[in-house]
């Protein structure tokens, strides 16, 4: 949800003019990788650019359509090489500083971005996707104020930017001006009305300021436009459940834990809600669940060691306990619990030592356990 949007600029809608002069060429193999580009055959197009280049070593065009294509297969590196060489052989050529800043984005060199995004102003004082692209650099660099002056300045000189609107909304909201999030998030839909990471956006904001009723119908407009998103259905359950709409929000988890099985969260809160509706089975699931994926999270332990006590399999309740403990060994509560079970077992020596260490790890459970540990330390 909170990705930054940028672009890259690309030279693969404008046949080749300056170079006609100085190689025919040249630019006849640029033209026809243009063609095979624009037609989605990459390959041919890779082949058209090298025979350019070969016939004009100095042909940046070519260089830079060569490099967008290694960026859209993943090859960054080889990308950054190709705008490298453009600004070897020119280095007037801003495209190439501005696409190569895109690099550095990904690769999450801030510093050499922030470079060249401002040598692209410095060449191109107008173009608004640079600066909002700075602003990216600058905000993953804890410089707000820096973003936040180049998200501005990008939508000041182009106010149809809707990336520049989501990103300033998005620094908003982690600034908590949630409502100047919202404005902006409206703003980028506005523009571009299936812009659906605004729209989820804006609906996590609204959710910050317990706007459920507004979230949840903007869940569902992200929904619509994306279905297979597992966060939007996990944070609609959310919303839901604020609203006591408890059967809405547990098909949502359901959904949630579907579309993304590796992630513990919807599990706990379908453990949760099993719990509470005594579906004490389907809670140890969800529990079991969340252990599998996350073995060091006590509070599912916790939860499926209360479970195992009311289906009184008391071994299963004690040995996690005891996990928990291993995990957390300043977890007064599970020393107690513990505790309590080997008092019932007549294990009265264990249940002393757990009592003991439980109140002494937390001294407000005396009250509650004080009785019990009276009861362990007498002799039969």
């Amino acid at each position: 949800m909170k990705r930054f949007f940028y672009c890259l600029f690309l030279v693969i809608a404008f046949f080749a003019l300056n170079v006609h002069a100085q190689n025919q060429k040249a630019a006849d193999f640029y033209n026809r990788g243009l063609d095979l580009q624009n037609a989605g055959n990459l390959d041919a197009a890779l082949a058209e650019y090298e025979k350019a280049i070969a016939e004009y070593p100095k042909y940046a065009d070519a260089y830079n359509n060569r490099a967008n294509i290694k960026y859209s297969r993943g090859d960054i590196e080889g990308a950054l090489a190709e705008y490298t060489r453009i600004l070897q052989i020119d280095p007037k050529y801003s495209i190439g500083y501005y696409n190569r800043g895109v690099m550095y984005l990904e690769k999450q060199d801030f510093d050499a971005a922030i470079n060249d995004f401002t040598k692209t102003i410095e060449a191109i004082p107008q173009y608004a996707m640079a600066y909002n692209n700075r602003g990216n650099a600058r905000k993953s660099k804890k410089d707000f104020e820096g973003a936040m002056a180049d998200y501005s300045k990008a939508i000041e000189l182009f106010p149809k930017i809707f990336e520049g609107y989501y990103n300033r909304g998005i620094l908003k909201q982690e600034q908590n001006d949630i409502q100047g999030s919202i404005l902006d998030f409206s703003q980028a839909i506005k523009i571009r009305p299936d812009y659906v990471e605004a729209i989820a956006a804006r609906a996590y904001s609204y959710k910050l300021k317990k706007d459920f009723a507004s979230a949840i119908l903007n869940y569902n407009n992200a929904i619509k436009l994306n279905p297979n998103e597992s966060t939007y259905y996990l944070y609609r359950a959310l919303c839901q459940m604020e609203r006591g709409n408890k059967d809405s929000a547990l098909e949502d988890f359901k959904k949630a834990s579907e579309l993304n099985p590796t992630d513990p969260t919807p599990y706990i809160s379908l453990a949760m809600i099993y719990s509470e509706n005594k579906q004490n089975d389907l809670a140890i699931e969800n529990f079991s669940k969340v252990i599998e994926l996350k073995p060091t999270e006590t509070f599912a332990y916790m939860n499926r060691a209360i479970l195992f006590e009311e289906k009184k399999e008391f071994a299963k309740a004690s040995a996690d306990y005891t996990k928990t403990i291993e995990i957390d060994p300043a977890n007064a509560q599970a020393y107690a619990r513990r505790g309590l079970i080997e008092l019932k077992q007549n294990r009265r020596a264990e249940a002393r030592k757990d009592l003991e260490k439980a109140i002494q790890l937390d001294p407000n459970l005396k009250k509650d356990y004080e009785a019990f540990l009276i009861e362990a330390k007498k002799t039969k």
